[in-house]
């Protein structure tokens, strides 16, 4: 199955339907991946609806990997 290559995806996401979102949501929790939050919005109103929240300070895109890969955050309302 093609979400065992993954360490995490994106379910919520602001430029998504609430429903769209509660199903990302439902397969995260199915296959036990965590899930952020996205800031891919295609109108003002979305922006900062949702948002990924990590325990340390990201510096580049090698922290991003690490802390993503380590499970060191979370995906929600902003």
């Amino acid at each position: 199955m093609l979400l065992g290559w993954f360490e995490a995806f994106e379910i919520y996401s602001g430029g998504e339907s609430d429903a769209a979102n509660a199903l990302s949501a439902s397969i995260a929790q199915t296959y036990g991946l965590k899930g952020t939050g996205g800031g891919d919005v295609n109108a003002l109103s979305e922006v900062g609806r949702f948002a990924t929240r990590f325990e340390c300070t990201i510096r580049s895109e090698a922290d991003l990997a690490a802390e993503l890969r380590a499970g060191r955050f979370g995906g929600g309302h902003a």
